[in-house]
């Protein structure tokens, strides 16, 4: 929550941070991007990073998400 890099990209300044992935693509880091990012986790890779995240799918409620999604808002 720095601005460190490390295993993946840092969650400092995350929302609605334009992200480029390992496919060329852009994306911007909104609501639906961090919830499948989430569940999901290597269906879009951010360029520079391997897939290492494991899916929370399992073991998050809905209402988990929403609050991680709105912490992440903070940084």
């Amino acid at each position: 929550t720095d601005g460190s890099r490390l295993t993946g990209p840092t969650f400092k300044g995350i929302w609605m941070r334009q992200t480029e992935l390992t496919t060329g693509n852009t994306v911007t880091a909104n609501k639906p991007y961090l919830i499948e990012s989430i569940l999901y986790p290597n269906k879009k890779i951010v360029k520079g990073y391997t897939p290492v995240m494991p899916s929370y799918k399992k073991s998050l409620k809905a209402e988990d998400v929403r609050d991680i999604i709105e912490y992440l808002k903070t940084l």
